[in-house]
């Protein structure tokens, strides 16, 4: 798991498919962003936070969990002083992969998404790296 890619979406906000801000960790060990984007509190669904990497349900309050203490600190200094770029999608060169078509075995970005692979299943790009991170 050392190639840029996996390096890129370890720093990723697995709801919002940018850098990590502020980032709140559930006990499943995937983290979110907290304040001010309060990704981890749109996780939200009956009372409970569902991770939206593993699906894992949570009994928690979002807006109590603490952040990573240090960890914040550096991600900031990391996306000040500039991170790898993302891959970018082929057909739209300036827009960045956030996810994996798997009826099709591509990767997409948010438009290619939208226009020709929103009935397909799809995992988010984070995802797809993590669970082929030995392939990769």
């Amino acid at each position: 798991m050392g190639d840029d890619a996996s390096q890129i979406t370890i720093l990723l906000c697995a709801h919002c498919d940018d850098y990590l801000d502020d980032p709140r960790p559930l006990p499943c060990g995937h983290s979110f962003c907290g304040p001010p984007k309060n990704c981890i509190a749109k996780l939200e669904h009956q009372g409970q936070l569902a991770c939206a990497l593993c699906q894992s349900r949570h009994n928690l309050n979002p807006f109590r969990i603490s952040h990573l203490f240090g960890i914040r600190e550096v991600l900031r200094e990391i996306v000040a002083f500039g991170v790898p770029a993302a891959p970018e999608c082929v057909q739209h060169g300036n827009q960045p992969i956030t996810h994996f078509c798997v009826d099709c075995n591509v990767e997409l970005c948010r438009q290619c998404h939208r226009d020709r692979h929103s009935e397909h299943k799809m995992w988010t790009y984070r995802k797809y790296v993590e669970s082929n991170a030995e392939h990769l």
